[in-house]
C-alpha cells in the first residue's frame, strides 16, 4: 500500500453535506482535484444557498469494501463554469506525510505541442493529466525548462489551450525508433477560472474510461458517431 491508497482520486464520487438549521442536506459531487492544502469537488447542480468562504461543511465518501469516511472541513472559495467547483480545506483524514501538488488522473487523450513560434504543432498522447500539468508521449525534441504551447483535446469539440514548461524528458523505452520522448509539462499562468474549468472537465472525462484509460468521448464508437 502506498501513501496515496487511502486518498480519493479525480472522479471519486462523494457527498457534500451542508447544514441548514438542524438538518444536513446531501449534494452529489465528484472529486475534481486534491492538492497539498485543498480538496476540490465538482457539483452538477446549483445549490439553494451559496457556499461562502468559511462555511462549515461535511464530506462523505462511501467505499464498497471499507467503512464510510466522513470528514468535517471548511469552504475556502468556490467558482462556477458549467456547474460549480467548490474548493475545501483538505481534510486531515487524507493527510499523509508526503502529498502531490495536484491529484493526477490516468487519461489517454490527444494533445498538440508547439515548441517554436510559427512551427507546426506536433501531436502527442497523454498518459496522465492534472490541473497542474500533463505527462505525454511525443516525437518532439525539447529540453527541461523550455516553454511550449500546449493544446489538450479534451473532446473532439473541446480544447484547453495554455503555455507550459517542460519539467521532465525521458526516452520512451517502448519506442524502437528512439524518436519518441516521455515529456512532463507544468502548466503556466492558469487563473482560478481556468483551473476550475480544467478540473471539472478532467472529473467528467475520468468517470468513464476503458482499460486503456481512453474516455468515452474518444472511443471509436463515439468519434464515429460524431463524424
Amino acid at each position: 500500500m502506498t501513501e496515496y491508497d487511502q486518498e480519493p482520486t479525480i472522479a471519486t464520487q462523494v457527498s457534500l453535506e451542508t447544514l441548514a438549521g438542524d438538518e444536513w442536506h446531501s449534494h452529489p459531487a465528484v472529486i475534481a482535484d486534491l492538492t497539498r492544502q485543498e480538496l476540490w469537488v465538482a457539483i452538477d447542480h446549483q445549490l439553494g444557498d451559496p457556499l461562502d468562504p468559511g462555511r462549515q461543511v461535511r464530506l462523505v465518501l462511501r467505499h464498497p469494501n471499507r467503512p464510510t469516511q466522513t470528514a468535517d472541513t471548511v469552504v475556502l472559495w468556490h467558482i462556477g463554469r458549467n456547474g460549480a467547483v467548490v474548493v475545501l480545506k483538505r481534510p486531515r483524514l487524507w493527510d499523509p506525510p508526503s502529498r502531490r501538488e495536484h491529484s493526477r488522473v490516468r487519461l489517454s487523450i490527444p494533445l498538440y505541442l508547439r515548441a517554436d513560434e510559427g512551427a507546426d504543432p506536433v501531436p502527442a498522447m497523454s498518459t496522465n493529466v492534472s490541473v497542474g500539468g500533463v505527462f505525454c508521449i511525443a516525437e518532439l525534441p525539447v529540453m527541461v525548462a523550455q516553454r511550449v504551447d500546449a493544446s489538450l483535446q479534451l473532446t473532439p469539440e473541446t480544447t484547453f489551450d495554455c503555455q507550459a514548461e517542460v519539467v521532465r524528458v525521458d526516452k520512451d523505452p517502448d519506442d524502437p525508433s528512439g524518436r519518441q520522448r516521455l515529456i512532463g509539462l507544468h502548466f503556466l499562468g492558469l487563473c482560478q477560472e481556468d483551473q476550475a474549468s480544467l478540473a471539472q472537465a478532467l472529473a467528467e472525462l475520468a468517470e468513464d474510461v476503458d482499460d486503456e484509460f481512453v474516455p468515452r468521448a474518444w472511443r471509436p464508437e463515439a468519434t464515429e458517431a460524431d463524424a
